[in-house]
């Protein structure tokens, strides 16, 4: 292990001096953010996948945001129905602790988020309690806030679980990383293109990919995929 040690120690340096290398100063925010992750990586880490159907979550979205007069996005709807699945599944809402599991009881999902290149991970609070139009504004509130770099440590502190979005991207597969003290983390992909049989003739039956990627220690593989079907049933009512 020393030797492969002082092998790459020695690789980086001759890279240095033979290669011309622009340094880039990281950010207190972004330092905070390796630090985080860092500390994270306590975990074994494993994931399983999902294929959704999306046509008919698009006209209940619309439905949904012509009757309310509110537009209620995709991610804004998977994270109302992810917190009401979490319930069930409370294994997916906690964390591996020395000797035991710990359990949350709040139901606080975070949302990573990139609006100046740097991650941040504001909180929805007790979302579990919050009906869709609640929810909706509260996710918006963030969001703004995000932009305009008005966050406060509070808005972004005690998540329970965390939910990443790369759709807009055009991601149609990705390894989420789970955050510290968590056990799971869910990822949202981008729509793809899909067929399927329908009276013998080929019909469009667009699809995405949700992503639960999680702690073994706590969660097996059987209890990831059933969680992830109480989410895809739950969104196809």
């Amino acid at each position: 292990m020393q030797e492969y040690i002082n092998k790459t120690k020695a690789e980086k340096e001759n890279n240095e001096k033979n290669c011309n290398i622009i340094k880039e100063e990281i950010s207190s925010r972004k330092k905070v953010e390796i630090k985080h992750l860092t500390k994270s990586k306590e975990y074994l880490y494993s994931s399983v996948t999902i294929a959704i159907p999306t046509t008919k979550i698009k006209l209940k979205l619309q439905q949904f945001s012509q009757e309310q007069n509110i537009r209620l996005t995709m991610l804004e709807y998977i994270i109302a129905i992810t917190s009401i699945a979490i319930e069930k599944y409370p294994k997916v809402n906690g964390y591996y602790a020395e000797n035991h599991f710990a359990l949350y009881k709040e139901k606080n999902i975070a949302i990573a988020m990139n609006p100046d290149k740097e991650l941040l991970v504001p909180v929805i609070k007790n979302a579990d309690t919050l009906n869709l139009q609640q929810l909706s504004t509260a996710m918006k509130e963030l969001i703004m806030k995000a932009i305009k770099n008005q966050l406060t440590i509070q808005d972004m502190e005690n998540a329970t679980f965390t939910v990443t979005d790369l759709s807009s991207y055009g991601v149609i597969e990705f390894s989420p990383i789970i955050n510290s003290n968590q056990s799971a983390i869910l990822g949202i992909c981008a729509e793809y293109d899909s067929w399927k049989n329908e009276n013998n003739l080929p019909t469009h039956d667009p699809k995405m990919n949700l992503i639960l990627a999680f702690d073994h220690r706590l969660i097996d593989g059987k209890y990831a995929a059933e969680f992830l079907q109480a989410i895809k049933k739950k969104l196809l009512e």
